[in-house]
């Protein structure tokens, strides 16, 4: 899962090792800030493309999906090996924030949050505004995401501001 730098690296090199077998996972889309550590676009069509011209009797199924544990539930029983090359490694899967119970963020992201735009508190929620977009984040991680209809866009937004 990640079709970024680390994920597109580690599907070439399991490719060119021999598994002729690989299930791609990733939602992203191309941003300005992510083009230093692309090595193609982050899409998992584009890495399946580029699998195939190395070995077009790979078989290459791919999800434009985010992947979280619903998504987990159905996709890892289908793999012998699960790599997580997401920007967020460790917590996609099980959701897992290392929050401490009762709280909707942890001091050190709320500090992280406030350098980057107006950040406050209440009712157990952290509320986030920057680049006209507001963010609503509940203790389990969950956010509602003002400022876009685009669910890509939202998820992205999500990724690059309230996951890391």
């Amino acid at each position: 899962m990640g079709c970024g730098a680390l994920g597109f690296h580690t599907a070439t090199a399991l490719l060119r090792a021999g598994v002729r077998k690989l299930l791609l996972v990733d939602r992203d889309i191309l941003e300005l800030h992510n083009l230093h550590r692309v090595a193609v676009y982050t899409e998992a069509e584009a890495l399946a493309e580029r699998l195939q011209a190395i070995d077009s009797n790979a078989e290459i199924e791919v999800h434009v999906i985010h992947f979280g544990p619903r998504e987990a539930e159905t996709l890892v029983p289908k793999a012998d090996l699960v790599v997580d090359g997401s920007d967020n490694a460790g917590r996609t899967i099980t959701g897992d924030r290392g929050d401490p119970p009762g709280e909707a963020l942890p001091v050190r992201p709320k500090r992280r949050l406030a350098a980057l735009g107006k950040v406050r508190r209440g009712d157990g929620v952290l509320f986030f505004d920057v680049e006209g977009i507001s963010f609503t984040v509940f203790p389990d991680g969950r956010a509602i995401v003002k400022g876009t209809k685009d669910p890509t866009r939202a998820q992205a937004l999500y990724d690059q501001f309230i996951s890391r």
